[in-house]
């Protein structure tokens, strides 16, 4: 069996690549779920959602155990959350369009940089970077 368990803002999605994976949480186990290969599972702080198949390609969606992070479609400001689960410099996205804009590409983790400047150059985005941080704002 392989899954992977990824901690977000949301809860904590458990996506399985093979096998079968029995999730529950601690004090419930009555309420246990089976996930098998290619399903996910998030357990929000409301409980647990159904399994459902995962939407998201999963050699993308664990491309992080490769060092890499891969966007298709996601905004600003989701890639900047993944970003910032790696790095110690954090991004900062200040404007609610340039949050939403869509992003393609694909970076190493550690790239923080790179992907900033990609941003300024693909969004015509201004860059700032104090009390390690990276700002990104609309210009």
């Amino acid at each position: 069996t392989a899954f992977a368990v990824h901690k977000g803002a949301d809860g904590v999605d458990v996506r399985v690549t093979e096998g079968v994976v029995e999730i529950w949480r601690e004090g419930e186990e009555a309420l246990k779920r089976r996930v098998s290969a290619g399903g996910q599972l998030n357990i929000g702080l409301q409980g647990m959602a159904k399994a459902v198949p995962s939407d998201e390609p999963i050699d993308r969606a664990l491309s992080w155990r490769d060092g890499q992070l891969i966007f298709d479609g996601d905004t600003l400001a989701e890639a900047a959350e993944k970003f910032n689960r790696y790095n110690d410099v954090k991004i900062i996205v200040h404007g609610d369009e340039i949050s939403r804009s869509k992003m393609v590409g694909r970076f190493r983790t550690n790239e923080i940089r790179s992907f900033a400047r990609a941003v300024s150059a693909l969004l015509d985005a201004k860059i700032d970077e104090e009390n390690n941080n990276i700002i990104i704002s609309k210009t």
